[in-house]
């Protein structure tokens, strides 16, 4: 999530609001204030992901997909893995 967060504040580096809330996030949560502030060795645009429900355990493989003229669009495809 943080690697996605950091996506979209590159993607509009002079959004007064994306400014204003990343400063409002570190006053009020230390460890944002620590992660924001490391590298970043994260992908964003595709990856793993599990979700439990009722126990059982579902794995997806997830692509993120950009809109070249339109930046801040995004749809995020998930495909389920075999058990």
């Amino acid at each position: 999530m943080l690697a996605q967060f950091r996506y979209d504040m590159a993607a509009t580096p002079d959004d007064p609001d994306m400014r204003w809330l990343v400063e409002d996030l570190k006053k009020v949560s230390p460890d944002f204030r620590r992660w924001i502030e490391q590298p970043s060795m994260e992908s964003y645009a595709r990856g793993l992901s599990s979700l439990l429900a009722d126990d059982a355990q579902f794995r997806f493989a997830h692509e993120m997909l950009t809109v070249d003229e339109h930046r801040h669009l995004k749809m995020i495809v998930y495909f389920q893995q075999s058990q």
